[in-house]
């Protein structure tokens, strides 16, 4: 297949870099928000909204389990791999993808990968409605994605995750979580940032056509 574009990164800030590119013929086609958070320095007033609003999906029914706990469910992976694939359809720059199973699979089953810290979101009647997943890395923890059905959006099921996941995050074993987030995809900038995630840089992706 022939190659259509050529792809480069560079810092926001980088201006000098960013000049020599666009002099070259690269255009810039997404910005990424790196951010960092550190386990300890979550409010406790932040905490408390997070178990206010946990407690209220409880009420109605979301319940979240990690992927260790659904360990007997013989369907586990080709369900959170369905979910997954719907999720990703309204996250920006993700949208259109989809998963086969064995794709998904290899992706998962990592050796980042860690059960305990991998979040679903079920609903009173056991459908996976949510996820939540933290990528225990060799160069540190990164949380990954985190999506919640529309239709269990209001019941607050994004909070029961978030608040699952920080009772799983002690701030001995974990000094620092990172993640990385599409600058322009405002709803997702605003929860790490009430989660108590600070951007550190941004990155700007550049690309120039292959004539």
């Amino acid at each position: 297949m022939a190659l259509r574009s050529v792809i480069s990164s560079v810092q926001a800030d980088d201006r000098l870099r960013s000049k020599a590119l666009s002099e070259a013929g690269y255009r810039p086609i997404s910005r990424t928000a790196v951010l960092s958070l550190n386990p300890g320095d979550v409010s406790l007033a932040l905490t408390k909204r997070i178990d206010r609003a946990a407690a209220y999906a409880a009420r109605h029914g979301v319940m979240v389990r990690s992927m260790a706990e659904l360990a007997d469910d013989p369907d586990r992976d080709r369900r959170v791999c369905a979910l997954d694939n719907a999720l990703r359809q309204a996250v920006t720059g993700t949208d259109g993808w989809e998963w086969t199973l064995e794709a998904f699979v290899d992706e998962t089953y990592t050796p980042g990968f860690d059960p305990e810290r991998y979040f679903i979101a079920l609903n009173r009647e056991g459908a996976y409605v949510g996820l939540l997943r933290l990528w225990m890395n060799p160069g540190g923890p990164k949380l990954g994605l985190i999506a919640v059905a529309r239709s269990h959006r209001p019941l607050g099921a994004a909070a029961a995750l978030v608040d699952r996941a920080i009772r799983s995050w002690p701030s001995a074993e974990i000094r620092a979580i990172h993640a990385t987030a599409d600058a322009e995809d405002h709803g997702t900038m605003k929860l790490a940032e009430r989660i108590g995630f600070q951007t550190i840089r941004m990155v700007t992706e550049m690309e120039k056509p292959v004539a």
